[in-house]
């Protein structure tokens, strides 16, 4: 791996008849860079996670036409494009299933079959979207992440209110002795 450009894997479910990309969570030096590159960014009409965009726009660019290659040359044995992925992963997935869903019909033409489904499960994923954003595409992403889990819930947004908080009760705590 490198910066933006998390660990992953790709793989048949022969018996769901789905091609799987499954993208790695936060584990190198380059994986952490990409999570702290965590600016807020214009994209789609909402706002994302500017470092798990970068990585998502490297995989959309060098590895999705590989896959839909595949999916064109092996349409008749495939059902469904499955994107995965935990934490940095996760959020990753999150943004290139939202790339790779506005071309559905695109995907739909290569594997030949009206019907081909697209789904990313993503587990403990980062905050990478703003609500609004990630509610345009509710019908391809589904999160699975464990209520007490403050990764799911820690973006920049947060993370800076949290900063202003602590030098809030900082000042407070000068002023009042």
């Amino acid at each position: 791996g490198a910066s933006f450009q998390p660990s992953y894997y790709v793989a048949l479910d022969r018996p769901r008849r789905a091609i799987v990309l499954s993208i790695r969570g936060t584990w190198s030096l380059y994986d952490a860079i990409t999570d702290l590159v965590c600016e807020y960014m214009p994209w789609k009409g909402g706002l994302v996670h500017s470092g798990m965009l970068a990585s998502a726009q490297w995989f959309y660019t060098n590895i999705i036409p590989q896959i839909f290659r595949y999916i064109h040359h092996h349409g008749d044995e495939l059902d469904s494009f499955i994107i995965t992925g935990h934490s940095l992963g996760g959020g990753t997935a999150s943004l290139l299933t939202m790339m790779v869903a506005d071309h559905i019909d695109e995907l739909r033409d290569l594997a030949g079959n009206p019907n081909f489904e697209m789904h990313c499960y993503n587990y403990a994923p980062s905050a990478v979207s703003s609500p609004d954003l990630g509610k345009k595409y509710k019908e391809y992403i589904h999160s699975f992440v464990c209520q007490d889990d403050v990764v799911g819930r820690l973006s920049y947004g947060t993370a800076m209110k949290l900063k202003e908080l602590v030098l809030d009760m900082i000042s407070a705590y000068g002023t009042l002795g």
